[in-house]
């Protein structure tokens, strides 16, 4: 809403008239039943989900409010352990030290899933083997991201993993639908990423 009144509602409805899939932040300007409100018939919203163990309570009331506005799936961050550094903030004193999300795991994973009918996508996976894991799990999407690069130093690009996967297990590509984001600028990025067997390709969205 910094920059428009409408916040995320304008980008709900630019995403239906162009057909692109869109994932509303967990810290979105603007309410879940607002954002809901505005899709246009047919349109898939999957909902951006922070996990903090030290608080269940929450994450059980944002799962509930999901289902309950008919989102499609819930998209879990697991590529940011920890509040990460920005120097510019830093410098004004502006920081946390929260790093309650650094002892999620797979088994945690599984026992969320359980709690919901939802599909929960993993919103993060940066080596090949954690997409191995992730299909041995049975997540319905694997979602390759590095938080835009600025989250955990020296993070591989979605593009490398993309690589990767495509070399060491391209049948997980087979299998479960994998996304991407981060680095697409321009029309051949999103090309690259169609020819590695991505189900899609995003811009940047933390």
């Amino acid at each position: 809403m910094l920059s428009h009144p409408d916040g995320e509602l304008a980008l709900v409805r630019a995403a239906a008239e162009e057909g692109i899939l869109y994932i509303p932040s967990d810290l979105s300007s603007r309410s879940k039943a607002d954002i809901q409100s505005a899709r246009a018939e047919g349109q898939v919203l999957s909902q951006q989900l922070y996990l903090d163990p030290l608080n269940t309570t929450e994450t059980t009331r944002q799962i509930r409010e999901a289902e309950d506005l008919d989102f499609q799936a819930l998209v879990l961050t697991v590529d940011s352990p920890a509040n990460n550094v920005r120097h510019r903030a830093w410098r004004y004193g502006v920081g946390s030290a929260d790093d309650a999300l650094t002892s999620l795991t797979w088994d945690q994973w599984a026992e969320l899933q359980a709690t919901t009918r939802l599909p929960i996508i993993p919103k993060g996976i940066q080596t090949w083997e954690d997409a191995v894991i992730a299909h041995s799990y049975g997540v319905k999407a694997i979602y390759l991201s590095n938080h835009g690069g600025r989250a955990v130093d020296t993070s591989p690009s979605p593009l490398e993993v993309a690589i990767e996967m495509h070399h060491n297990a391209p049948w997980i590509l087979d299998e479960v639908e994998v996304w991407a984001d981060g680095g697409v600028r321009y029309g051949t990025d999103v090309l690259k990423f169609l020819a590695l067997g991505m189900e899609c390709a995003r811009r940047r969205n933390c």
